[in-house]
């Protein structure tokens, strides 16, 4: 399924809005219409100082956003981004690529840490990985 994501200005800056998906207009037709939905919960991937993941946390906690983080992964260990999730009590993880370990294993292991928490949107904000496209295909 293909998305795209939403937004709009509002009070002179760019929110995000939703998701915008094709869907059936009616189990007969067989017509697709573009239908916008909100995601509920967002896993976030970080790598540094977490700006765009304090960013997200705001919207969410002032209901610009009605959505929850429900997780933050890291790629790095001791960076803010963790801090602000803990400060925010956001469930967080530091996931570290072992030595030699190839792309896609690294990306299996994230898919699966991710599984549980079942995130309807995953935010890429400041991610330092290149993701390999099993992965992409997952999302």
């Amino acid at each position: 399924m293909q998305a795209t994501a939403c937004a709009k200005f509002i009070d002179g800056k760019l929110s995000f809005v939703g998701i915008v998906t094709m869907a059936e207009q009616s189990s007969n037709s067989g017509r697709m219409r573009p239908v916008l939905s909100v995601p509920n919960k967002i896993a976030v991937l970080v790598s540094g100082r977490g700006s765009n993941l304090q960013a997200l946390l705001d919207a969410c906690a002032s209901g610009r956003l009605a959505a929850e983080v429900c997780l933050v992964v890291s790629n790095k260990a001791g960076i803010l981004a963790l801090e602000r999730a803990e400060r925010a009590s956001v469930p967080h993880v530091v996931l570290e690529a072992k030595k030699g370990q190839k792309r896609v294993d690294y990306d299996r292991e994230l898919l699966a840490l991710l599984a549980p928490y079942a995130p309807d949107v995953l935010a890429l904000a400041g991610f330092m990985r290149i993701l390999s496209s099993e992965f992409c295909r997952e999302w």
